[in-house]
């Protein structure tokens, strides 16, 4: 319940951050919403400071693949852009506060292809491997070549400086690249041992294994328009 309400004004940040960036013809408005936004995201993230502490005294871990999954389908980015999900080996759940960086990051990314690359095709990649779990986010956008993609990431500008400060937070390898000819990828990468939950076997904690690992499953998830 309690990821499942963060998970929901995170989508409703990202929507009505959507908003704000159309607005620009008026531009008391336009600041008046960023204004709204940014006290919004502050309580967000003291809420999920105070969820994390609730977890550490043992509330539940969280799915990835089904939250991104979530987050997609209640809060559409843009009804014209088509996503699709894949996962790549058994379904792990996450150490929390990983859980929340990651999650945050994908909907970012999400954003920002939807929004911002205008993006009719955004693919989210997950490879919950024996040693590494891999989230990769590619869009067939607009995209940035080299010398704007630098400046973005200096400047701040599309969230990508949260989104590199949330993935240092968690220990994780983040890079923005071109995707195809023009389109955008997004990749993390984080060591196993620091991103999975420990599994419980027989009452006693276990390292996570990749024990009947399965194959890839897709869904194609179209938001339903807001």
């Amino acid at each position: 319940m309690h990821d499942t309400l963060l998970q929901s004004v995170q989508g409703l940040l990202l929507h009505f951050q959507s908003v704000a960036d159309r607005w620009r013809s008026d531009a008391r408005i336009q600041q008046e919403l960023n204004t709204v936004v940014e006290r919004a995201q502050s309580v967000l993230s003291d809420s999920r400071d105070r969820l994390q502490g609730l977890r550490r005294a043992g509330v539940g871990h969280g799915d990835l693949e089904q939250a991104t999954r979530r987050l997609i389908q209640d809060h559409p980015f843009a009804p014209t852009t088509l996503v699709t999900v894949e996962s790549k080996g058994p379904a792990r759940n996450l150490r929390p506060g990983v859980f929340d960086e990651l999650l945050h990051i994908v909907g970012e990314a999400l954003f920002n292809a939807a929004q911002h690359a205008h993006a009719t095709e955004v693919g989210v990649h997950l490879d919950h491997g024996r040693r590494w779990l891999t989230v990769e986010i590619r869009d067939n956008g607009v995209g940035l070549d080299a010398v704007k993609l630098a400046q973005a990431l200096a400047s701040g500008h599309f969230g990508m400086r949260s989104m590199v400060e949330r993935a240092r937070q968690i220990g994780a390898d983040i890079e923005f690249d071109r995707h195809g000819e023009s389109g955008t990828r997004v990749a993390l990468r984080i060591k196993a041992a620091i991103a999975y939950a420990v599994q419980v076997d027989g009452g006693r904690s276990v390292a996570p294994s990749d024990h009947g690992k399965k194959g890839i499953e897709r869904t194609d998830e179209r938001p339903r328009p807001s």
